[in-house]
């Protein structure tokens, strides 16, 4: 991961409590899988946050191929070392941030592989509408 453990947290973190501040906010484990779109990440600093994967959308557990999405997810991601770019937070307060584990974008990953769906409404990158086009073309997931 390119980032360090003795540098300043990034903005993704600056709200937090200051005895509660992790050491690096860009880095972690993954320890919970919430969803497909949805994961706890365990900081250096042994916080957990719930992260919103930004750019998709994904059924909820209950919802027809919620299971599988967020199996889907778990199997990226679950008890990895993950990077990630925060780009906000969403109207519940969850950092909203894209996703990379070992250089690999979770999140477009997921859009890939028929498993989320490009969040249309929020969509900045035009990489998710691609790949959802492939995935759709190829009978994947969803």
């Amino acid at each position: 991961m390119p980032s360090s453990w003795d540098e300043e947290p990034p903005p993704l973190v600056a709200t937090l409590p200051e005895r509660t501040k992790p050491t690096v906010g860009n880095s972690g484990c993954v320890v919970g899988v919430h969803d497909g779109d949805t994961l706890i990440l365990l900081t250096p600093g042994n916080v957990q946050l719930k992260i919103r994967l930004v750019e998709i959308d994904a059924p909820e557990i209950q919802q027809p191929f919620g299971q599988q999405s967020k199996q889907a997810l778990s199997a990226l991601v679950f008890g990895k070392d993950v990077e990630i770019r925060a780009t906000g937070k969403d109207r519940y307060g969850r950092p909203l941030a894209r996703v990379f584990e070992n250089g690999t974008d979770v999140n477009l990953a997921m859009v890939k592989a028929g498993m989320a769906w490009r969040f249309d409404k929020y969509s900045k990158d035009r990489a998710f509408q691609t790949a959802q086009e492939e995935a759709q073309r190829a009978r994947r997931g969803l």
